[in-house]
């Protein structure tokens, strides 16, 4: 198994104070997913939890949060963020491909970034994962897959096909490993791994005044 947490994730964590406001596609999935749903009888992890916009978002909508990430000054700052949220979290630090959890845990996985940070090989072990912990028919929800569209996906230290790291300009700069995917590649990765994708959207749009382009796919999946 493939240590998947790239370390300089945690030097990002420890000089940057960022991602406080959960994804408008994840608030907008779990809205449509789950509008008629008990959700405290539906447990999320939210992988790759970062500093916890998500984590926070999905405990003050009531759902039985679960939340992981591989930097330990991330946790501390979910931590904090929280304070004293009457919904409290299961919070730990965990590599994305090997979770603490038993097979068939949870109802919904979602992914916030955590995924494009790795090479092809990591994306593998990290997909086959959620779905050992996703309970038969769980959703998998995944934004920030970022395409070749995306300024910087021509920049950097070429890894292998389509994988960049140490971007040296542009929105994915100076945050380690970056995979840029394709539809054809995402449907593939997903399949490979017992996931069945039901939909793929994008979400394109520019940054610095025109200067950068952000390109990525939000997709939605279940367990086969």
């Amino acid at each position: 198994m493939t240590k998947t947490f790239d370390s300089k994730w945690e030097e990002v964590h420890k000089a940057r104070e960022w991602g406080k406001y959960p994804s408008e596609d994840l608030i907008r999935f779990m809205g449509r997913k789950y509008k008629n749903t008990d959700r405290n009888k539906v447990s999320v992890l939210d992988l790759g939890c970062g500093t916890g916009a998500a984590t926070w978002f999905l405990c003050r909508e009531g759902f039985k949060v679960y939340a992981v990430d591989g930097s330990k000054t991330a946790v501390e700052k979910v931590q904090k963020l929280l304070g004293n949220i009457a919904n409290k979290p299961y919070l730990c630090l965990a590599d994305a491909a090997k979770l603490p959890f038993e097979d068939n845990t949870f109802d919904c996985v979602a992914d916030i970034g955590c995924i494009t940070s790795n090479t092809s090989k990591g994306i593998n072990e990290i997909l086959a994962e959620i779905c050992r912990v996703l309970k038969p028919s769980g959703s998998f929800f995944s934004s920030y897959l970022f395409s070749s569209k995306t300024s910087g996906s021509d920049l950097g230290k070429e890894l292998e096909p389509n994988t960049r790291r140490n971007i040296p300009e542009g929105p994915v700069a100076d945050i380690g490993t970056i995979h840029f995917f394709t539809r054809t590649e995402i449907k593939k990765f997903w399949k490979n791994n017992g996931l069945t994708v039901t939909e793929i959207n994008t979400l394109r749009r520019t940054d610095c005044n025109g200067l950068y382009t952000i390109d990525y796919y939000i997709v939605s999946a279940v367990k086969i």
